[in-house]
Formats: structure tokens, C-alpha cells, sequence
């Protein structure tokens, strides 16, 4: 056994000290890629920017002292601190990268705020959650007109939540309200057919080029509103392309000719596609759609037709479901049951 002289094995003990250590008990460690990264709350970690261990140390122990400042102010003014305030600075301390998150969490809060009033923090009962989500039988108060699906309520749900989690491990509030969303039953995913398909297709290229080029890359990848609206010519790498999916998670696409083809001729930097917000992806496809006589049809429709179709030519459901981003594969098995409801009614067309 080779034994190591004095100071390279005290070195190696440092450096293993180090890798890993704690500072008030919170944890400070190095990831794969060298830098350092603090724990201040539970499955939530703060890179500390350095791969060096004294710097890591030093801005570990001044993350640690401001936390504890921000916990002291937190319970001085708790009891004042109402939702739009906190939102403030919840938004300040979450790290969005896709834009329609930080927008997203917005619109929850002000809709909330709008229907219970700006309440303090520890004033909100599960009760006020609960009258919340019967809004869906009243009317909408912003300016579209109708009312609110289980499923929209549920999203505001969702990020309401998040924002009290983290109000009271921020010491604002001693306890979350019940957050209870909807059970909503599963209904298999609409698909366009393939005649209607190739119909819309011609008349949007022929009528909005560049609107096309969104529709065929949609079509061919399965990617949603917001992820192709974030693609950039910085994340193509020839072959693949990395977005930004639900949750802010980036993934790779991989990119068949067509989907190629339909990012038009490549460039060093910049938006791929046409800027514009997703709810006119949806207002200018169903424009499209009304033209050619399709109806109850919409822009995430074909992110369903292109699951089915890659399901169709045999690619494995395992590839699909990174394809498309679901983090659970029985989201993507879904379109199994898509695939085979639609054989059965092209089938029923056979001997008449």
C-alpha cells in the first residue's frame, strides 16, 4: 500500500473537509462542475458563484447572516406584510428564466387579490381558498368575457401555494392555508386529423409566412407556445436545439429535416421564431383554423398530433416523453390510447 506523504495527505483531507461542510448547520457543497452551492432551505440551493473553497466559505457565512436577518425582520413585520407585498419579493428571490412564469405567478396573485382583497399574509384562511376557486361560477372579473375552467383555477392554485410555502419558511406566516385543487377527470388529448392538418397548413403558408414556420416546427417537435417562442439561434447545436419547458426546465429537441427546415436559415444569434405572446399563437391559430372550417381546435392541439404521429411511426414511448418533456411516462402513454381510438374510428370506415 503506497502511503501518502504528510502534506498531500493533509491536502487531501482538507479538500475532502471542504467538498462538503456546514455553517450554522446549513450546508455548503460542490457540484460536479466545481461550484458551490448553499442550502438555505430545504431542496432549494443557492449557487455561490466560486469554485474556490475559501470565497465559497466567506459567501456562505454572509448568505447564512443575512438569512437570519431576513427571518428576524420577517417575524418584526409579519403581521403587516400583505400578499402584493410579499409577491415582491417572493418574484425578487424566485429565479424565473422563462418569461411566462414570473407572468404566470402575477396573474394568480392579482386574481386572488382581486376576488379576497389584499389581505396580510396570516390572515388567510383555507376558507378564502376555497370561495376562491368557486370563482370559475361567476363571472371572470378582468376583460375576457365567461368563466374560469378547473383547470386555469388549478394552475393559480398551484402557484398560490408555492408563493405561502415559501412565505412561511420565510417566517412570515406559521402555517400554509389548504390548497386543494380539483379533481378533474382525464379525457384523452384532441389530435387533427390528417386532411385537416395539410388544409390549415397550405392556407397559413399561404397567408402568414411566418406564422407557417412556427406551425411546422410545432407539428414536428411537439413543442409548446412558450418553448418555441424561446428558442434562440445561441441554443442549436446543428442536430438539436434546447428550450425552455414547463417549470423552467430546459431540455434538448432533437431536430428531423423538417423541423430544420422550418427554423429557416440559420443564424449566429436572436429569437428563431416570430416574438410574439402565446395567447396570440392561440388567437391568430384559431383565426386560421375558423377559415378553413375546423372548429373546436387549438395552437396545443398539434403538440398532441405530433406525440400521436411519432407514437405512429414507432418511435418508443421512452423517447417521446423526453421529447416532449413529461416528467411522468404516464402522461405520454395517454397518447397510446389516442392512436388506438383513432384506428378504430378509421377503421369503422372500412366496407362502407
Amino acid at each position: 500500500m503506497k502511503i501518502l506523504p504528510l502534506n498531500l495527505w493533509l491536502d487531501w483531507i482538507y479538500k475532502m473537509e471542504m467538498d462538503s461542510f456546514k455553517i450554522h448547520d446549513f450546508r455548503v457543497f460542490q457540484r460536479d462542475n466545481g461550484i458551490y452551492y448553499i442550502e438555505l432551505i430545504r431542496d432549494q440551493r443557492r449557487s455561490l458563484k466560486t469554485k474556490d473553497p475559501f470565497i465559497a466559505k466567506k459567501r456562505a457565512t454572509l448568505a447564512v447572516e443575512q438569512y437570519f436577518q431576513r427571518k428576524i425582520i420577517s417575524i418584526k413585520k409579519g403581521n403587516s406584510k400583505t400578499i402584493s407585498e410579499y409577491l415582491e419579493e417572493f418574484l425578487e428571490e424566485k429565479a424565473f428564466r422563462a418569461r411566462g412564469s414570473e407572468r404566470g405567478y402575477i396573474t394568480a396573485v392579482n386574481m386572488f387579490v382581486e376576488f379576497i382583497g389584499d389581505k396580510n399574509l396570516n390572515l388567510v384562511t383555507t376558507s378564502d381558498i376555497e370561495r376562491f376557486k368557486n370563482l370559475h361560477q361567476q363571472k371572470r372579473k378582468d376583460k375576457i368575457k365567461g368563466k374560469l375552467s378547473e383547470i386555469t383555477l388549478n394552475t393559480y392554485i398551484i402557484r398560490l401555494k408555492a408563493m405561502f410555502d415559501k412565505a412561511r419558511a420565510d417566517g412570515f406566516i406559521n402555517s400554509v392555508p389548504k390548497f386543494k385543487k380539483y379533481k378533474i377527470a382525464k379525457r384523452l388529448p384532441v389530435i387533427l386529423r390528417k386532411d385537416d392538418k395539410t388544409r390549415l397548413l397550405e392556407y397559413i403558408k399561404e397567408k402568414d409566412f411566418k406564422f407557417y414556420r412556427v406551425c411546422r416546427f410545432a407539428l414536428f417537435t411537439g413543442c409548446r407556445r412558450s418553448e418555441i417562442i424561446s428558442a434562440r439561434w445561441e441554443k442549436f447545436a446543428g442536430f438539436t436545439i434546447r428550450v425552455i419547458g414547463k417549470g423552467d426546465q430546459e431540455r434538448t429537441i432533437p431536430l428531423v429535416p423538417q423541423a430544420k427546415e422550418a427554423m429557416g436559415e440559420v443564424q449566429k444569434k436572436g429569437p428563431v421564431f416570430w416574438q410574439a405572446h402565446p395567447d396570440t399563437y392561440s388567437h391568430y391559430f384559431k383565426k386560421y383554423a375558423r377559415a378553413c372550417g375546423i372548429s373546436n381546435t387549438s395552437f396545443h392541439k398539434m403538440r398532441h398530433t405530433a406525440a400521436t404521429e411519432m407514437l405512429e411511426a414507432g418511435i418508443s414511448i421512452s423517447v417521446i416523453q423526453s421529447v416532449l418533456g413529461h416528467s411522468d411516462v404516464s402522461t405520454t402513454r395517454i397518447y397510446a390510447h389516442v392512436m388506438e381510438k383513432f384506428m378504430i374510428e378509421e377503421m369503422g370506415k372500412f366496407g362502407l
